[in-house]
């Protein structure tokens, strides 16, 4: 099993998870899915998709129920089931990989 994992990017200033969800700039939160179509759909970029074992992460935020009275950023939350983790995904919390 081959395995990329990136910590996340970001200009030097906090970014709360409704900031990272309406924006395209880097932040401390990576994107995840809990659906494997919208995973495989909009976030592999080529290399693949991985499982998670969201107990190995150190920081993580289930925002797959939206953010009430938020409009578009509720609806994208609850469409795409996102969960945000915070800057970094161990490699033991990688339990699965596809191509």
């Amino acid at each position: 099993m081959r395995a990329v994992v990136e910590e996340a990017g970001y200009h030097h200033r906090r970014f709360t998870q409704r900031e990272h969800i309406a924006s395209k700039q880097d932040s401390p939160w990576i994107s995840t899915s809990k659906l494997p179509e919208t995973a495989f759909g909009k976030y592999d970029g080529g290399s693949g998709i991985v499982a998670i074992d969201l107990s190995k992460v150190g920081s993580f935020t289930d925002v797959s129920a939206g953010f009430p009275g938020k409009g578009r950023l509720d609806f994208y939350a609850r469409k795409d089931l996102e969960v945000l983790i915070y800057q970094h995904v161990p490699p033991e919390a990688i339990i699965g990989f596809w191509q």
